[in-house]
């Protein structure tokens, strides 16, 4: 038997049809955690409430960008990342691997809502002016030694109490 010329057949078949059942297609679901989880699941995975996440993704807007990717990450999920990488502390690797993300998508990801959370800090830290720093300065050294007089009264009313206990024979 012969393999050339081809079979009528077989060549009925195009290429494409041959290429759908040969590579089958990988979806991975990207479900919004916020209305998976509990409210305390999402705090014990993102040390943050719901509310306050979806306050994040409103003010990390500029995190989304114009993409030609078919499956672009989310901008929730992109959050959800830095949160649960910071939260954490593991490895990149590691939160890549609970959403389905590869290590270069996680590390891209972090860099960009990092970013974007940190130039936002000028909206919510306020540092005080000259004259209001002195006050307060001034306010925490009273504070300061305040407490080291108390302590210092604590320490020798224990004394005194141990040093008359010991000659009561207590």
């Amino acid at each position: 038997m012969s393999i050339w010329p081809p079979d009528t057949e077989l060549c009925s078949v195009s290429l494409s049809e041959i290429r759908l059942c040969l590579v089958p297609e990988c979806f991975f679901d990207r479900t919004n955690p916020l209305e998976v989880l509990t409210e305390e699941e999402v705090f014990a995975r993102y040390m943050f409430r719901s509310q306050t996440i979806l306050y994040l993704v409103d003010l990390c807007d500029d995190v989304r960008r114009r993409t030609n990717r078919s499956f672009a990450v989310p901008i929730i999920l992109a959050v959800l990342t830095y949160l649960r990488f910071a939260a954490t502390g593991a490895i990149q690797l590691m939160v890549g691997d609970n959403l389905a993300l590869s290590h270069p998508t996680i590390s891209r990801l972090c860099k960009q809502v990092g970013e974007a959370i940190s130039g936002l800090a000028g909206r919510f830290i306020q540092f005080p002016e000259v004259e209001e720093a002195a006050i307060v300065r001034q306010n925490l050294l009273l504070l300061f030694l305040f407490c080291i007089l108390k302590l210092s009264n604590l320490h020798c009313t224990e004394r005194l109490l141990i040093s008359l206990n010991c000659r009561k024979g207590i």
